[in-house]
């Protein structure tokens, strides 16, 4: 299973990896406070019948991977017999640095119109109980401006990092490596899961 913090590059990893679970892709959802930009998210009953279709295409042999994710993906909910299984999975820690962190959301979630930047907009001014009053008013000029590396950046080190950081450090992984460049960082997981299928 995939950890890491946001903007590491999970689901970009996942997508070079076979065989992979994208719940992400299956509920149509980034599962993140932004996933739903510019989405129209799955209804519990596609996400749960994307899901079926695509477990028998696994195969019983080996591990396949998956993105560690919450319960609840936008506004679906996993299977509980999924979430259960999760709890047993190999775990998998990956990182890179903070610039190549906010590169990948600036591509992730490009701001492609007045309506976006207005949806963008109305999440930041839900994270004024979180962040402050001052800080979410700074974040709204940031992104006004265009200024958005800046806007990634706080977000990143004053909210996810914040929020996420403690809960990841509580687990044991069996690999940490290096998601710099994802197609090395694929080989290296693909060679640790054969390494556990051996």
């Amino acid at each position: 299973m995939i950890h890491g913090l946001t903007g590491t590059g999970k689901t970009r990893l996942l997508q070079l990896l076979d065989p992979a679970i994208d719940l992400e892709g299956l509920a149509n959802h980034r599962s993140s406070l932004f996933g739903g930009l510019d989405r129209e998210p799955s209804s519990q009953r596609t996400f749960e019948s994307r899901l079926a279709q695509l477990i028998p295409t696994l195969g019983e042999d080996e591990p396949y991977f998956i993105e560690g994710e919450s319960r609840k993906i936008g506004r679906v909910f996993m299977p509980k017999p999924l979430a259960m299984a999760m709890k047993q999975a190999v775990l998998v820690n990956i990182h890179c640095s903070l610039a190549t962190r906010i590169e990948r959301i600036i591509e992730d979630y490009p701001v492609t119109d007045a309506r976006i930047l207005a949806n963008i907009e109305t999440i930041l001014k839900s994270l004024k109980q979180n962040m402050g009053e001052s800080q979410v008013e700074e974040m709204c000029r940031l992104l006004r401006n265009g200024e958005l590396r800046e806007l990634v950046r706080i977000l990143l080190l004053d909210y996810y990092d914040k929020r996420y950081g403690k809960s990841m450090r509580e687990y044991r992984y069996a690999l940490e490596i290096s998601a710099e460049n994802l197609t090395e960082a694929a080989a290296v997981v693909t060679e640790f899961r054969r390494s556990l299928a051996r």
